[in-house]
């Protein structure tokens, strides 16, 4: 078990993640995120199953969100993660006000102590966004997952209208703000 603090979408963008989830589920190479019970999310953080004081973290989440209007992103690529868990993603074009919403939530978690519990691959200097589309599958099913993408992925916006604490695996909502 761990949490994560997440970054949701507009229903259009969402269902058309999920479209892509379904696709890989329906195909063999990766059913964990349709079926796991999550949103399509890009995770701003992901604490360990050690986190102390979960109500503080949704209170430091729900006073640095309240601040932030919706905002949109452009999901452009494809990639994957070089790991054994098999991740392949969609992610967007990274921009200048991703990165300071990003940075600006994680010094407020730093300023609050709650760095102790985050995992360093959300760390600003190394955090990669994006949206999971393939994870606990094999190696030769992660590339599957991103040849099927590859053949029918294309460039979108997406508006980022809310913001979630999850427990997690399997994926149990906390909180959603809508920003």
């Amino acid at each position: 078990m761990g949490y994560a603090i997440e970054v949701n979408f507009d229903k259009k963008s969402e269902d058309k993640l999920i479209e892509y989830w379904r696709l890989l589920c329906q195909n063999n190479i990766s059913s964990y995120m349709y079926k796991n019970g999550a949103h399509p999310h890009i995770a701003f953080a992901v604490f360990d199953e050690k986190t102390k004081d979960i109500s503080g973290l949704r209170n430091i989440m729900n006073d640095y969100f309240s601040r932030i209007e919706p905002f949109e992103v452009i999901f452009s690529y494809l990639g994957l993660f070089p790991t054994n868990e098999g991740v392949g993603f969609i992610a967007p074009k990274v921009s200048q006000q991703l990165l300071e919403y990003h940075e600006g939530f994680y010094n407020e978690i730093c300023d609050n102590g709650y760095d102790a519990w985050f995992n360093d691959y959300y760390k600003p200097d190394v955090w990669i966004p994006h949206c999971t589309m393939t994870i606990n599958t094999t190696n030769n099913n992660q590339m599957k997952g991103i040849e099927l993408l590859r053949n029918t992925f294309k460039p979108f916006k997406a508006k980022i209208t809310r913001v979630s604490l999850v427990e997690f695996f399997p994926s149990k909502y906390l909180e959603v703000i809508e920003l």
